[in-house]
């Protein structure tokens, strides 16, 4: 079956421009049909719909009352209410939109618009489509289920028993509906739309395991410090993947008490616990069909790990308090700042969710091993901040820019956006001025030698490792090269294996 949009104005101009924005943000995946005369609008919908094209969005003009196009947007109302439709309107029209009968519409476009509002309002539409579809769909079967119950039941009893149980479970279902819808019209639309920045080699390993990936519902392990952008990066496998249209749900497992955490991924029935006045729905509920972002994973405490493991190996749930389980398709994208190895070693974190985690990782490099995107990234940051604060910085000086070539940015791309930011609040002009933090290393009077960084970062590895060299818990593994590479470099400095870890 096929969709298209539908796109009704007396202008060319204004019908081309609008194909030409909705094709520039939902490609091929919809047919953008342009209509000047409205008549024929009537005729070309109804020969859609025996066709059996979909035609979940329709742009329509409205004019001011007793013009021929001011009972347009009430007949499609009237004739076909399932549609969504957004109103295209001049300045002096949209104070009297909300006084006309039968107007009923998703959203307005005054003339002339910008780009990023076309964009915005017609993504929003379409998901929103999606949502009111999935959820007619379900009151249609919940419906022909409630009439089977009627027909089969014989005894009052039983049949009311049914009936109950068939009006609870459709409760739930449109209560769930109604949360993704709100989930996704509440969720600013620019941060579904950013896109990694950086040409730096490291970058664009990481932007093609993304692409590799993404497709497939295997499940994620993002790995890096600290501001590296492990968010963005779980963003961008969601918005290229099959389940794209289905929300994506991000949890922060550091940022939620132990004690709440476990209600808020798996939610609650009625009567649950003290307070549980009503049953909610939790965030693996939320995320079925679509995919589930546990960022600091390595936060949860070890009981609730345990929950999550059943989750993603049987694909169930239980609510707390519910006596029966849930079947769900979500797809887990997890992501920590902590090295789980050492997490494992130390009794932190479960050695069989780590591996049910660590399907794919994709490790994100720091910004001090990315210096070629740092230029990139500061004129991206200006761009945003010279709208968001009203300047108008256009140049980075060299000393400006060596200077941030210099730092080594323990924070990461989280800390340069900051400093960005208060850079543009006190810069004056068309040059940017910035402050670094006093505690910054001095490049030049820290670096140490090759030989003498090769040699710490070895006796750490083997104090840590307790002196064992190979395997999965040994230094070598710990350093990432092959054990007997560390062998030679051992013998190569001088080090001796017992003395390296026995003194601390």
């Amino acid at each position: 079956m096929g969709r298209t949009i539908l796109c009704i104005d007396r202008e060319k101009s204004v019908l081309e421009g609008i194909k030409r924005g909705l094709q520039l943000i939902l490609g091929r995946a919809y047919k953008i049909t342009l209509v000047q005369k409205e008549e024929k609008a009537f005729d070309l919908l109804a020969d859609l719909n025996t066709a059996g094209t979909e035609v979940p969005l329709i742009f329509c003009p409205v004019q001011v009352p007793g013009m021929k196009q001011g009972n347009l947007l009430a007949k499609f109302n009237q004739l076909y209410p399932e549609i969504l439709k957004i109103a295209m309107v001049s300045k002096a029209d949209i104070s009297q939109l909300e006084t006309k009968n039968g107007l009923e519409f998703f959203g307005y476009l005054s003339k002339p618009w910008q780009a990023s509002e076309l964009s915005s309002l017609a993504v929003r539409a379409l998901r929103v489509y999606e949502c009111e579809k999935d959820l007619r769909e379900q009151r249609q079967k919940l419906s022909f289920l409630l009439q089977q119950v009627e027909e089969e039941t014989e005894k009052r009893k039983e049949a009311e028993k049914r009936l109950n149980m068939a009006l609870e479970e459709m409760l739930k279902m449109q209560r769930q509906m109604e949360e993704g819808k709100k989930y996704i019209k509440s969720y600013p639309i620019a941060s579904r739309m950013r896109h990694i920045i950086g040409k730096s080699e490291a970058i664009q390993y990481v932007m093609y395991r993304v692409e590799q990936v993404a497709s497939s519902s295997t499940t994620v392990l993002i790995q890096g410090e600290t501001g590296t952008g492990k968010e963005l990066v779980a963003q961008a496998i969601h918005n290229q993947s099959p389940r794209q249209k289905s929300p994506l749900i991000k949890v922060n497992c550091a940022a939620l008490p132990s004690e709440l955490i476990e209600n808020e991924l798996f939610g609650h029935e009625k009567g649950a616990f003290t307070g549980a006045q009503a049953q909610k729905v939790g965030k693996f509920e939320l995320a079925n069909h679509g995919t589930l972002f546990l960022d600091e994973i390595g936060e949860l405490p070890l009981k609730l790990q345990a929950k999550i493991l059943r989750a993603i190996e049987s694909g169930e749930i239980e609510r707390l308090g519910g006596i029966k389980t849930m079947k769900i398709d979500v797809r887990i994208i997890a992501a920590t700042n902590r090295n789980l190895d050492q997490e494992i070693d130390s009794g932190n974190f479960r050695q069989d969710l780590y591996y049910r985690l660590n399907v794919y990782p994709v490790t994100l490099p720091p910004l001090r091993q990315r210096k070629d995107d740092i230029e990139l990234l500061t004129m991206h940051f200006i761009k945003i901040f010279n709208k968001k604060i009203g300047r108008n910085v256009t140049n980075i000086p060299t000393d400006t820019l060596s200077a941030l070539l210099a730092y080594d940015w323990p924070g990461n791309v989280r800390e340069l956006e900051n400093i960005i930011e208060r850079g543009l609040v006190l810069s004056r002009g068309n040059n940017l001025h910035i402050e670094l933090p006093n505690s910054r290393r001095s490049i030049k009077t820290s670096i140490k030698t090759l030989e003498e960084a090769e040699k710490e970062a070895i006796l750490e590895a083997l104090r840590i490792t307790k002196g064992r060299i190979s395997g999965r818990s040994g230094a070598a593994n710990y350093l990432a090269i092959n054990a007997s590479t560390l062998r030679s470099k051992m013998k190569k400095l001088g080090i001796e294996k017992k003395a390296a870890w026995s003194v601390s």
